[in-house]
Parts: C-alpha cells; sequence; structure tokens
C-alpha cells in the first residue's frame, strides 16, 4: 500500500538511507522508535512455517492493492491509531501497483520477528531486501507499526502517531 505513494524515483534515491536506518547498529529506526532496546535480549530462531505464512499473509495484506483501508488497518499493529494515515495511502494514484515478497523471517522472541522484504511496483522490484519487524499480538501476526513508520518517514508522510512508543513500540 505504501509503494502506491512512492514514485519510483523516490524509492531509488531513498532505499539507501532508509536501508542504513533500518540496519544500523544503534537499532533506531526513522519512525522515531529504537526497536532493538525495546525487545529485549534477543534470541534469533528459524519459525515455523505456521509462523512464516502469518507474518507473510499480514504483510501482503498490507501491500495487496486489493485491501480495503479495514483490511490493511487490522494487518498493523495498533493499525486504528493510523486510521487517517491509511486513509490517506489508499486515494493514491498508484493504487494497484504495489506488492511484497517476504524473503525471510527470524523470530527474535515470541512476539517479535525480523522480516527481510522486498517491495514492487508494477512487479519491478522498488525496495529490495528491506528490513522491519512483524509483531504479534492477541495471537495474530501483524506488520510493526514501526516498519509501517519507517515506510511512511521514506516517503515523507509520518503522522505525529509515528513519533508515540505506545503506538510504535515493539512488545517485549
Amino acid at each position: 500500500m505504501i509503494v502506491r505513494t512512492l514514485s519510483r524515483a523516490l524509492v531509488v534515491t531513498s532505499c539507501a538511507v532508509v536501508l542504513a536506518a533500518c540496519g544500523s547498529s544503534s537499532g533506531a529506526s526513522p519512525g522515531g522508535s529504537d526497536a532493538s532496546s525495546s525487545i529485549g535480549p534477543t534470541v534469533a530462531s528459524s519459525p515455523d512455517a505456521a509462523t512464516v505464512a502469518a507474518v507473510t499473509q499480514a504483510y501482503q495484506t498490507f501491500f495487496a492493492p486489493a485491501s480495503t483501508a479495514a483490511q490493511v488497518e487490522g494487518a498493523i499493529q495498533n493499525g486504528a491509531r493510523f486510521h487517517d494515515a491509511i486513509a490517506a495511502e489508499g486515494s493514491s494514484k498508484y493504487t494497484g501497483t504495489s506488492g511484497v515478497k517476504v524473503e525471510k523471517v527470524v523470530v527474535q522472541s515470541p512476539d517479535v520477528a525480523h522480516v527481510t522484504f522486498s517491495v514492487t511496483s508494477n512487479g519491478s522490484v522498488v525496495l529490495p531486501g528491506a528490513s522491519g519487524y512483524a509483531v504479534r499480538v492477541d495471537g495474530s501476526w501483524k506488520l510493526a507499526a514501526t516498519t509501517f513508520c519507517q515506510l511512511l518517514t521514506l516517503e515523507g508522510t509520518a503522522p505525529a502517531t509515528c513519533r508515540q512508543a505506545a503506538a510504535t513500540a515493539l512488545p517485549s
């Protein structure tokens, strides 16, 4: 969904900056939360097939052109807090061109997984090897709010909610 509002040029020129921020040793994200310190000790492990499928489904729902605003809201951690931002994304001229390929899921705690993914537009990869998170909320995996905010920051439209730790913190 986010790529709907990103021009190809913006993605290409901003990609290195975002990936550097996402992969920095400090763990700080453009969305304002420090993901690495908010999950405590990390024990990375390979997830089971059901976890990979659930995380992939959350990311696909988020990026799918056919997803409704309500479905996208439900696919994001604290999605209701981002209602206005999600509604704004849905009215973009790029609706119908975005997609995602989840490349790797690594479980860091029972409720947090690190996700490597690539964003596509019209079938072409426009943001390769992006770094993000998925969180399990009430038994369901969702795209982490901090990852949503990183994408919004990339396009320059991050709402004030992205600066609120209560909205973007990863579960401990």
